[in-house]
């Protein structure tokens, strides 16, 4: 029997035709037909990868962003998710951030996004003022806008999939728990996304999520690990 501990990290698709070029407005930018071969993991993604401006992915809360960004009105994304977002208040920064969680139960943190306002996202008209939004920003880890493809692999230590101005790296692990006083094991599934446009950093998304299921964890091979 599966326990649902968290909501799974949205699901991120790529177009390889010549279409992709014209970007369609969406929430997650990329949502049209996934790699089969991204590169993965088997291990936690690292804490500071998940820290956006004192904002922790599977830790803070929507409501802790609001405390710090200020109030603003959610933005339905269907199966239950959501998201609010921020642009600069500066008007010579047209930077973007949008914080992503489940519409139920504590609304922990799945996703955020950091992006400029050229990049067709489709809550944009949503955001609300913020003067923690600049272009500046940048996670623990020193991911942020308008780095070079070759910073951004030697931040994330690790070989990414490269594909259509595009680098990816899935996080797949497996920790032992309990539930109900009996063996459980909790899966963690994360991701790291950016898109370069003339060669930067023009929009990054980083996705945490997790499930679990009762009994001892299993390898790929089905066996009890």
């Amino acid at each position: 029997m599966r326990i649902s501990i968290a909501l799974l990290i949205p699901m991120m698709w790529w177009s390889f035709d010549s279409s992709a070029l014209a970007h369609k407005k969406e929430y997650f930018l990329l949502e049209t037909a996934r790699p089969k071969n991204v590169a993965v993991l088997k291990e936690q993604i690292r804490q500071e990868h998940l820290t956006l401006l004192g904002l922790t992915l599977g830790e803070s809360t929507l409501s802790d962003v609001r405390l710090r960004f200020g109030e603003t009105e959610p933005i339905s994304v269907g199966h239950d998710g959501v998201v609010i977002c921020y642009h600069s208040s500066n008007s010579k920064d047209d930077t973007l951030i949008a914080f992503g969680s489940d519409l139920h139960g504590d609304q922990k943190l799945i996703n955020f996004q950091l992006m400029t306002g050229q990049q067709p996202f489709k809550g944009k008209e949503e955001c609300s003022p913020s003067p923690l939004v600049s272009k500046v920003a940048e996670t623990d880890s020193g991911l942020r806008l308008g780095l070079n493809a070759e910073t951004v692999k030697n931040i994330m230590r690790a070989p990414m999939t490269e594909t259509n101005g595009h680098l990816i790296l899935d996080y797949d692990y497996q920790a032992a728990t309990t539930f109900k006083n009996e063996p459980a094991c909790l899966m963690v599934f994360a991701s790291t996304a950016v898109r370069l446009e003339q060669s930067k950093v023009a929009w990054l998304l980083v996705t945490r999520g997790t499930e679990g299921y009762r009994g001892a964890c299993k390898n790929q091979n089905n066996e009890k690990k």
